[in-house]
């Protein structure tokens, strides 16, 4: 696995599935074309293993940590009531659940934590961002389309989403991964295009600095950052690529073959490992983040979504949405 330049890539028209976002796209097909040579992943054997289960009742979708408190965050969503989610509090000592956060109705997509505030920050109603007070469990307040609107009177046949959440705690910045689609061809048929892009939001302040884009016809879902080098990991669900972006200039710096379409992206800055989920397989491929490199996998639950990172313990934590558990890998091995 290497990490190509951004510089020199053509992006054509791609087919994609459907991801957090919602959005059924049935046609259009893309090639990235570079300069370098081919590329491909070979699958190693690891040491690494799931050392513990913890069983929720809903479905886990995203996962975040705080390191200082050591509580687990976990959005689930409920099969039967599709509009009904919430967060479970999971305290990383005991991997008991010592609270449980109802969001309302309308669904929940990612989840954040930012250490130093103790706030978590929540992907919620497909557009907006749900602030939570993490020493009382509450909500405080409420980010209203984080990612943007069309102009009044310009509304196309098409939607603006937010789709994931993650939080850089040295910079106190705040990234949402975002997908401007538009139905190009007919309601029924349901062909999209699309625009991928960034919402950076001041911690400080909860408000929105800007945008980083990552280009038409790209679909960004998962988000992970590195605090220690201030790199920030862009899966996008319709390709097996991964946007890797400079947080001091939010520019792209590359883009990184990771042999799945990921839907989560973890990261521990102390071993500085990449640790992608592969929803298809079944398992979380490990990436070196000095070289970009796949150094091992390891097999967790059926359809892997998010991955959490407790950097403090070394413990990675995977969401498995379909065997409704959550997988703890110890990274010390």
């Amino acid at each position: 696995m290497t990490m190509r330049s951004a510089s020199g890539v053509r992006e054509l028209d791609r087919s994609l599935g459907q991801g957090k976002h919602g959005l059924i796209v049935l046609l259009v097909a893309s090639i990235l074309l570079f300069s370098s040579l081919a590329l491909f992943v070979r699958n190693y054997a690891s040491a690494e293993s799931s050392v513990a289960t913890i069983s929720l009742g809903g479905y886990p979708y995203d996962i975040d940590v705080n390191p200082d408190t050591n509580r687990v965050y976990v959005m689930t969503y409920n099969r039967v009531e599709s509009n009904t989610s919430n967060v479970f509090v999971i305290d990383g000592s005991t991997n008991a659940v010592v609270a449980t956060i109802w969001l309302g109705e309308g669904g929940v997509l990612g989840v954040a934590v930012n250490p130093n505030t103790n706030k978590i920050y929540v992907v919620s109603n497909h557009r907006d961002i749900s602030v939570i007070d993490g020493s009382t469990n509450t909500i405080i307040k409420n980010l209203e389309r984080p990612c943007g609107t069309y102009p009044s009177g310009m509304q196309p046949s098409g939607s603006i989403g937010a789709i994931d959440v993650a939080v850089n705690p040295n910079t106190n910045m705040v990234y949402v991964s975002c997908i401007r689609a538009t139905r190009t061809i007919s309601p029924i048929l349901g062909y999209y295009q699309s625009v991928g892009y960034l919402a950076v939001i001041d911690g400080s302040t909860d408000s929105v600095k800007g945008n980083i884009t990552l280009g038409p016809n790209t679909w960004p879902e998962p988000i992970g950052v590195n605090p220690n080098t201030n790199r920030i990991y862009v899966g996008d669900i319709g390709t097996s690529y991964t946007y890797v972006i400079d947080g001091n200039t939010n520019l792209l710096m590359g883009i990184m073959n990771t042999g799945c379409r990921c839907q989560g992206v973890g990261v521990n800055p102390n071993t500085n490992r990449v640790y992608f989920s592969n929803f298809g397989s079944n398992n979380v491929t490990i990436v070196d983040g000095t070289t970009n490199t796949a150094i091992g996998s390891v097999t967790v639950g059926s359809e892997t979504r998010s991955v959490g990172v407790y950097a403090a313990a070394n413990k990675i934590y995977v969401a498995n949405s379909a065997s409704q558990t959550i997988s703890v890998i110890d990274d010390n091995s």
